[in-house]
């Protein structure tokens, strides 16, 4: 999930994993996922990522929501 927060445009690097997932929601139409991609203003984008190997999934996971619940 990508959000942009604020009234200008941003270029943002996409992870060559996520650059071959779908988007799934975005508050703008016709996006694309490149290496990377110009985010305009106030911009969600939700990209779904296909992962082959469960393992690497499970681990991205946890740091994710250890990072949340030490942020916390």
């Amino acid at each position: 999930v990508l959000n942009h927060f604020y009234g200008s445009e941003v270029e943002v690097a996409i992870p060559k994993d996520y650059q071959a997932g779908r988007v799934l929601l975005s508050n703008y139409e016709k996006v694309e996922l490149f290496e990377k991609v110009i985010l305009k203003p106030y911009q969600t984008l939700v990209i779904l990522v296909y992962v082959l190997d469960t393992s690497i999934f499970c681990v991205e996971v946890f740091f994710f929501l250890k990072n949340i619940f030490e942020s916390a």
